[in-house]
């Protein structure tokens, strides 16, 4: 799940999902997986391949980039890799 910062970026397209807009995980997912992003509301708008096992992702969520280790992707869903759903 994504706060309204994330969603507003990512809804029109072309952008990554960052940790810093993420708020929520569930689920158990590894890298490469299809996972759902979806608002607060739990409404689904986007659907991509995530370059974060999920206890990553919910270690770093809300954590801007520099805040990061070097090792870790900077992206929970890169650009190349998100849709956005009707």
């Amino acid at each position: 799940m994504v706060d309204k910062g994330a969603y507003e970026a990512l809804e029109p397209g072309g952008r990554s999902l960052l940790p810093a807009g993420v708020v929520e995980v569930r689920g158990a997912f590894i890298p490469d997986d299809a996972v759902e992003i979806a608002t607060e509301d739990g409404r689904v708008f986007a659907k991509g391949l995530t370059r974060m096992a999920a206890a990553s992702a919910e270690k770093w969520l809300g954590r801007q980039t520099s805040e990061l280790p070097p090792d870790l992707p900077h992206e929970v869903v890169h650009a190349d890799d998100l849709v956005v759903v009707p």
